[in-house]
């Protein structure tokens, strides 16, 4: 379709994602190319136009129904009519009673050699009245509601070179309202707010350096009416994280990821206090191929220094700046493949930790996390 496009999607050690193989390759999305980060970056969904993924999470997950399917399709001749994408029971809204999950879909469309637009849309409603029927007259009624918008480009400088650019607006709504005896708890004009950037340079044939930039502000305050007080809760979030990195491939089988990531966190309580934190972590991760059916994959995340502060939970209020001395925390991940079909599995840290039940009689999850995806084209 297009040269610089084409080397793009073929370049830079590409390899369809899933949640699960973000978390055991690094962690940092920044630092790869693939279709998770078309939740950020909608117009990445112009380098995955045929591809189904089931991110199943672990057992837990699958048991209460929070499993959620994302599909991909490109229409028209090249693609002609863009790019289209849903998203099915994918969780939209955390509120202080539950998580609510809903739908999105997405578009996203080549605009002439140089860029792409891409745009998601998000809308989730949770309703519940509980009633007691035995005459004790409780009756519990609760709303929740969330619209998403996620604009989005990515900017091609050249064969190798590109820029994604992302803004995010959350509005939510809740309402839990009790008749007997008469509570009312509801959200006090709740909204997020988030800019994402990631510029990815080619400084060779195989090796790439990748900087990522995302500013979230969130606020979650809410009021509550109880026994006729008054009562509001303030909850005002803000977060920074500054991604450096190399994604590079020495060998054919063989794809490395180095990086540096600083981020800072910021939550705000009001009279109640506040909480914030300030650390620079270094992050490792390793893909390999093992024959024509199986990728090991290896992560690791270690903080080279930290400050935290506590207005809030500590009393009383406590500072600490220290180089983090915990061991080396390992995530270990794998892929089966076959044709169009591949597992993507992280394992569980708490096999290593209790060994098999069969030998030392506790129980452990053997995966954490499950993605299954199959594309329309050959991986």
């Amino acid at each position: 379709m297009r040269k610089i496009i084409a080397v793009l999607v073929v370049t830079g050690g590409v390899l369809f994602a899933t949640e699960t193989r973000v978390s055991t390759f690094g962690g940092v999305a920044d630092f790869m190319k693939d279709d998770v980060l078309a939740l950020t970056y909608p117009a990445q969904i112009l380098n995955f136009p045929s591809l189904l993924v089931l991110e199943a999470g672990d057992e837990a997950t699958l048991i209460n129904g929070d499993a959620y399917l994302k599909g991909y399709f490109g229409l028209g001749e090249n693609h002609s009519m863009g790019v289209w994408g849903t998203y099915l029971n994918i969780p939209v809204y955390t509120y202080p009673y539950r998580t609510i999950k809903g739908l999105m879909l997405s578009y996203a469309k080549y605009f002439g050699e140089s860029f792409g637009f891409g745009l998601n849309m998000g809308f989730g409603m949770y309703n519940s009245t509980v009633e007691d029927t035995s005459g004790g007259g409780f009756k519990n009624k609760e709303s929740a509601s969330n619209f998403m918008l996620n604009p989005g480009l990515t900017f091609y400088l050249s064969e190798t070179d590109f820029i994604d650019i992302g803004f995010k607006f959350n509005m939510h709504t809740f309402d839990v309202k009790a008749e007997f005896p008469p509570d009312t708890t509801k959200a006090k004009g709740t909204s997020d707010i988030s800019f994402d950037a990631r510029y990815w340079k080619g400084i060779s044939e195989y090796t790439s350096m990748v900087v990522g930039l995302h500013f979230l502000t969130s606020d979650n305050s809410f009021e509550s009416i109880m026994g006729g007080d008054k009562i509001e809760t303030i909850d005002k979030l803000s977060t920074f994280l500054l991604n450096f990195g190399i994604n590079t491939q020495p060998i054919d089988i063989l794809n490395l990821i180095l990086g540096l990531s600083l981020s800072s966190y910021s939550r705000d309580y009001g009279e109640e206090g506040k909480v914030s934190s300030l650390s620079l972590a270094g992050v490792v991760g390793i893909e390999a191929e093992i024959g024509r059916w199986l990728i090991l994959r290896l992560a690791a995340r270690k903080d080279i220094w930290a400050s935290f502060s506590d207005k809030y939970y500590s009393d009383p209020y406590q500072e600490a700046t220290e180089s983090s001395q915990d061991l080396l925390p390992l995530v270990l991940g794998f892929a089966y493949k076959r044709g169009n079909f591949r597992i993507d599995g992280a394992a569980s840290p708490d096999i290593f930790y209790n060994g098999p039940y069969f030998i030392t009689g506790q129980q452990s999850t053997l995966f954490y996390s499950l993605s299954l995806i199959y594309s329309f084209a050959s991986f």
